[in-house]
């Protein structure tokens, strides 16, 4: 189940910056003086006028981007994080527009594992209307019109599922399914496991701690060539040409540079192990080369064809073409028909 985010870092990083500007325009900006010059009083002609209003404009954000330098810091920090995270999980092939299409049959797993490696998360209610169907293909349940029914004379040994189909399975009852949502993602993982698709990021734990140390001693180091610099500012003579005016630039960069990376080094490591924390695994090379055949796959069906209008009684003629079709939300109309069967409890 996807959780809904509570706020948007972007959205909130951007209204502050404009907000901390406008405050910054109010304080530097003498609105007397552009009133009268808007009347045409000031002494300066309106293209100076404007070059002036302009200037200020621009001098109040670079005040702005000076005095929030280490907000900014944080939120390049945050994001550079999150993106480690992200793509340490969906890798290059989960971001690309155009994809291979994939045809086959992804023979050995289950709707609900296949749909954990996607994007480490529980879709409800596709992933467990596309396990029943799933179910029915394999003649253990029998979905009709918005019922679904065991079938008690199919013994489930003779049948190879996941523990996470048995467990779908045996929470159906009285045309309910009950499920507990960390259960499910247990017994989902555990499976993922067991089939080689993902592994605990836990195993290079040792290697994250070692690059954060790292990068706090370059923090360190760095604040001390920033201590250096600041010193040997004040030997630079800004008054005699331009090369002092573009070397006083550079040494302002650089400080703001050796300032800014080991900060945003440390910030993104943060972020990175902070967000590790809900769920701490990745795909192996096994689980990479299944996902990328999925995207092949989820693509193929929706550009080549028509199964969004098959009914559930069609599993036994599209099999798990028609799963896969539910597991990616393209077949609405069988959830819509099953979703009010399922009870999820947090």
């Amino acid at each position: 189940m996807k959780k809904k985010k509570i706020f948007n870092i972007d959205i909130i990083f951007t209204i502050y910056m404009i907000a901390a500007t406008i405050f910054t325009i109010m304080q530097v900006v003498d609105f007397e003086v552009i009133i009268e010059g808007l009347k045409g009083n000031g002494s300066a002609s309106p293209t100076q006028f404007i070059q002036i209003v302009l200037a200020l404009i621009f001098s109040s954000i670079l005040i702005t981007i000076i005095k929030n330098i280490f907000i900014i810091i944080i939120y390049i920090g945050i994001k550079i994080g999150t993106k480690m995270y992200k793509k340490e999980r969906l890798s290059q092939n989960d971001f690309q527009q155009t994809k291979d299409y994939y045809r086959d049959i992804l023979q050995g797993y289950s709707p609900a594992t296949l749909s954990f490696i996607d994007n480490f998360e529980i879709e409800y209610p596709s992933t467990i209307i596309a396990t029943l169907l799933q179910l029915d293909k394999n003649n253990l349940i029998k979905m009709k019109e918005g019922l679904i029914e065991k079938n008690l004379n199919v013994k489930t040994e003779d049948i190879k599922l996941e523990e996470n189909e048995k467990y779908i399975l045996d929470k159906i009852s009285n045309n309910k399914i009950k499920i507990k949502d960390e259960e499910l993602k247990e017994k989902i993982i555990k499976d993922a496991l067991e089939k080689g698709l993902i592994e605990n990021i836990e195993n290079g734990k040792e290697k994250r701690k070692k690059k954060l140390f790292k990068s706090i001693i370059i923090m360190f180091i760095t604040l001390g060539i920033c201590f250096v610099i600041t010193n040997s500012m004040g030997n630079v003579n800004i008054s005699g040409g331009i090369l002092p005016i573009i070397l006083f630039l550079i040494l302002i960069i650089s400080l703001i540079v050796f300032i800014g990376y080991p900060f945003v080094l440390v910030t993104s490591y943060i972020t990175y192990i902070a967000k590790n924390q809900n769920c701490p695994y990745v795909r192996t090379k096994k689980g990479e080369e299944i996902n990328k055949k999925l995207e092949g796959l989820k693509i193929y069906l929706k550009d080549y064809s028509n199964l969004q209008d098959k009914k559930e009684s069609e599993v036994t003629i599209w099999e798990e073409y028609l799963v896969y079709s539910v597991l990616f939300n393209q077949n609405t109309k069988i959830i819509e028909k099953y979703k009010q069967n399922i009870e999820i409890e947090q």
